[in-house]
């Protein structure tokens, strides 16, 4: 009964019902009235492929700006771009050595992958290794090997450390498959190894004992999830997979576990300021020319600004545009993120209900259920998953025929619906390039960085608040 089903306009304090047609010149008229880069558009990691192919188009080829993010993962740095790159496959796990999980709650974070891991150990007799900044937690009796850290980074850092020092790295893969090995090498050696030790909250004969165990693994598999890893743990965490060998490689290497449903096609649909489809970077003259012909438009931008924090805070954004998300709802500081909103000249919110960050927007245009669309996320295995209507939808145009509708307007070639804007996505996904080789890349300091709880999705707070409630309520 509290679903949004029409557009809704801020009137004196109150929300009047208008129609979409004029929901969508009032948007033009907005845009028109500054410039491209003082618009920003920001899109959630529960929508469809789909839809996200369709924000940053109109973003890019309409508004002509590379303002484009996602508060899911605002602030914590590019690394989780290829965090699951080559990952193992989770039905290869009974065929591992060893299961490493680092830093995840498999079984409440991500049922199917605990379950999995589960399986392997009871049926297969995998052994488990659990890596943990908590103590106490229910994974504890699921695991062989139980071992509690005060930093996951210090520790990657010293196990890459002890096995470089001591020539340990798997040469001959690294020279077959990795580039900037030995810059990489360098600075890791460069840097001290006791003080990585002592802020692991390890002593040094656990480290090392651990760092052998891993390396000498024939099938390890290290099981992370990006809601406890920062950016930078998981990138170490990747040159830790290629100097021992293990990236790509059958029933070895690493499982990224996303922590949404689609967090894998924000990265893919170009939900990014500096990469658009299968992140082709928009600096790239060939990929400018191929939008603005499959666009029908021109002068698309070719520079980003990378620090969407930066023209968060200091009023360089006049006008916002927030698809399926909840910054305001799920924020960690809460005055802080309303102190942004401040800022704003028009707020536009696009979501299935009156959320805490709609009721501070300008307008309102409601969102489909997934139940009413064709479309696909892209799990955390990065399988495409294909979804179609059950239900009709409940009102017209839906999310996509929104986004194609205001495109359309601002003269960008005409898209039937999802499944067209499908095809256009795949076509230019297809011309993106591929390194030939792994790449090192070192990093100096942690990032872990959380501005929003709930994957910044007013509809996990809603589950996980009434969740921890009813248990709350429980008496036994």
């Amino acid at each position: 009964t509290e679903r949004l089903t029409t557009p809704l306009l801020r009137k004196d304090g109150s929300y009047t019902r208008i129609t979409f047609d004029e929901a969508f010149e009032i948007i033009r008229e907005k845009i028109a009235e500054v410039l491209p880069d003082e618009n920003a558009f920001f899109a959630g990691a529960r929508l469809s492929n789909e839809e996200l192919y369709l924000i940053q188009r109109f973003a890019r080829g309409a508004v002509k700006t590379n303002n484009i993010n996602s508060f899911h993962y605002l602030g914590r740095g590019n690394a989780y771009r290829t965090s699951s790159d080559q990952n193992t496959q989770l039905g290869q796990l009974p065929m591992a050595s060893r299961i490493y999980l680092l830093g995840t709650d498999i079984h409440r974070e991500n049922a199917v992958a605990g379950f999995m891991v589960n399986h392997a150990r009871n049926i297969k007799s995998v052994p488990v290794c659990y890596i943990s900044l908590n103590k106490g937690s229910a994974l504890e009796k699921k695991a062989d090997v139980v071992i509690h850290v005060e930093s996951y980074y210090a520790m990657i850092k010293a196990i890459i450390h002890y096995l470089l020092k001591g020539n340990k790295e798997n040469s001959l893969f690294i020279k077959d498959h990795c580039k900037g090995f030995d810059k990489y090498r360098k600075q890791i050696l460069s840097e001290d190894y006791k003080g990585w030790i002592e802020a692991s909250g390890l002593d040094q004969n656990t480290i090392e004992e651990l760092a052998d165990q891993y390396n000498l693994e024939q099938n390890a598999v290290l099981i992370f999830s990006e809601k406890n890893i920062s950016g930078n743990e998981a990138r170490e965490l990747r040159n830790l997979a290629l100097i021992t060998g293990k990236l790509g490689k059958t029933a070895s290497g690493l499982i990224c576990l996303k922590e949404k449903n689609n967090s894998q096609g924000l990265w893919d649909m170009g939900i990014a300021p500096s990469v658009t489809c299968g992140l082709r970077h928009i600096n790239d003259p060939g990929l400018i020319n191929e939008l603005e012909k499959t666009w029908n438009t021109g002068l698309l931008p070719d520079i980003a600004h990378e620090d969407t924090i930066e023209l968060l805070m200091d009023g360089m954004i006049k006008n916002i545009f927030i698809f399926g998300e909840d910054p305001v709802g799920c924020a960690v500081y809460r005055e802080e993120i309303e102190a942004w909103f401040e800022n704003f000249g028009f707020v536009v919110v696009q979501d299935y209900f009156m959320t805490d960050t709609a009721k501070m927007a300008d307008l309102i245009l409601p969102s489909s259920l997934p139940l009413e669309l064709y479309g696909s996320f892209t799990n955390t295995q990065r399988m495409v998953q294909e979804f179609v209507p059950a239900r009709r939808p409940a009102f017209s145009p839906d999310s996509p025929g929104q986004l194609i509708a205001l495109a359309n307007s601002f003269g960008l070639n005409s898209l039937e619906d999802s499944l067209d804007a499908r095809e256009e996505a795949l076509r230019l996904i297809a011309g993106r390039k591929t390194e030939d080789k792994y790449r090192f890349l070192h990093t100096s300091h942690d990032d872990f960085i959380c501005f929003f709880d709930h994957g910044c999705d007013s509809i996990v707070k809603l589950f996980e608040d009434e969740f921890e409630g009813s248990f709350l309520e429980q008496k036994f």
